[in-house]
């Protein structure tokens, strides 16, 4: 029973990782750009 909960877990979360990928792959360009604040402030300096 504990195995099986733990496979559910595990297929809900490669499932949500997937979905965050397709995601990515809509705005490919939005997120090339994207930058942390910490990184743009790494290149003024």
């Amino acid at each position: 029973m504990q195995k099986d909960k733990l496979r559910l877990m595990g297929m809900k979360l490669k499932g949500m990782q997937i979905q965050i990928l397709l995601r990515l792959d809509k705005f490919p360009d939005d997120w090339k750009n994207f930058e942390m604040p910490e990184e743009q402030n790494l290149k003024k300096g």
